[in-house]
C-alpha cells in the first residue's frame, strides 16, 4: 500500500521541484514583493503589517484572532502588531456589541488611504505579468487558482463538519 502511495506522490513530488524552480526564477527576473516595498518602506511597515493592512481593506474589521489567523501569527503577535499599526494611526480597535471582549481591528483613514496605494501597486503588477502571457494562459491561470479555492474551501468546509 506504501508503494503504491509513494508511486503516486512522484509526479506530484516532480511538479512541486520543478514548480518550485520556475517561482524562484520568476523571482529573479522580477521580484514579486517589489511592489508594495516601496510603499512599505514609506511607512516603516514590516511583512505581516502590509498583510494585515490589506487583510482588512479587502474584508473590514476583523477580530483580532481572525486577524491572526490571516496573517498567520498567535493571538500574541498580533496583538504587538495591532499596537504597532495603531501607534503609526492605521487602525483602531473596537469593541462590539454585546461581548466587550471581542476586539475588531478596523483600518482608520490613514489606514485605508494606505491599502488603496497598496492594492494599487499590487494590481499593477498583476497587471504587468498577466499582460506578459497569451490570453489562454491568462485565462488558464484564473481557471487554475479558481480551482484551488474551490478545492481548499471545500475542504475546510469539511474539516468544520467533521469536527
Amino acid at each position: 500500500m506504501r508503494k503504491v502511495r509513494e508511486a503516486k506522490d512522484r509526479p506530484i513530488r516532480a511538479a512541486v521541484t520543478r514548480l518550485k524552480a520556475l517561482l524562484v526564477e520568476l523571482g529573479r527576473v522580477c521580484p514579486l514583493r517589489d511592489p508594495m516595498s516601496n510603499i512599505a518602506k514609506d511607512h516603516a511597515l514590516t511583512p505581516p503589517q502590509i498583510h494585515a493592512v490589506l487583510w482588512l481593506g479587502n474584508e473590514g474589521p476583523l477580530p483580532s484572532s481572525v486577524l491572526a489567523q490571516r496573517v498567520g501569527c498567535g493571538q500574541p503577535t498580533v496583538t504587538g502588531l495591532v499596537d504597532r499599526l495603531e501607534k503609526l494611526k492605521l487602525v483602531e480597535r473596537i469593541r462590539g456589541g454585546t461581548d466587550r471582549r471581542v476586539v475588531r481591528v478596523k483600518l482608520t483613514a490613514a489606514g485605508n488611504k494606505l491599502f488603496t496605494r497598496l492594492d494599487g501597486a499590487f494590481t499593477e503588477h498583476l497587471d504587468a505579468i498577466l499582460g506578459a502571457m497569451s490570453t489562454d494562459d491568462r485565462e488558464g491561470i484564473v481557471r487554475i487558482m479558481k480551482n484551488l479555492v474551490d478545492r481548499f474551501s471545500g475542504d475546510a468546509a469539511a474539516q468544520k463538519e467533521s469536527a
